[in-house]
């Protein structure tokens, strides 16, 4: 018989790796590191992770990773340590570095521990969803 001891997250697509998972969006951060996708219901929405959007991808990561120490996430420090490699890649990436990106692997991500109430994650993520319109894939 096998126990399972850790939910992780699926990612949207191959290639794809999930940085966040709540009762309202799912978020992803692609392969090549240079793309934000967030699904919500039915819809998908890419991001291009540029030197505009990378402040407001560190904000996120980082309320991402308070969430999880606040509502005690027992994966919170493996969740932080995917989710900061993901955004240093992409900082490098912008940088002009070359990456081995096919071959980036950097953990999985266990699901937020909604507690009731209303997320800040996901109210960053309502807030950019409904300012960029033009982000939604049709």
């Amino acid at each position: 018989m096998h126990v399972i001891t850790r939910v992780v997250l699926v990612p949207l697509h191959k290639g794809h790796h999930p940085i966040w998972g709540s009762a309202l969006y799912d978020v992803d951060i692609c392969n090549m590191v240079d793309d934000v996708v967030v699904r919500s219901n039915d819809s998908i929405y890419r991001f291009p992770i540029d030197e505009g959007l990378l402040p407001w991808l560190r904000t996120l990561i980082g309320s991402m990773n308070d969430y999880d120490c606040i509502t005690q996430n027992h994966s919170s420090g493996q969740n932080a340590t995917t989710r900061t490699s993901l955004v240093e890649a992409a900082t490098r990436r912008l940088a002009g570095e070359s990456l081995q990106l096919n071959t980036f692997e950097p953990g999985p991500v266990s699901p937020a521990l909604v507690s009731g109430g209303t997320v800040a994650v996901d109210l960053m993520l309502s807030r950019i969803v409904g300012q960029r319109p033009e982000a939604l894939v049709p």
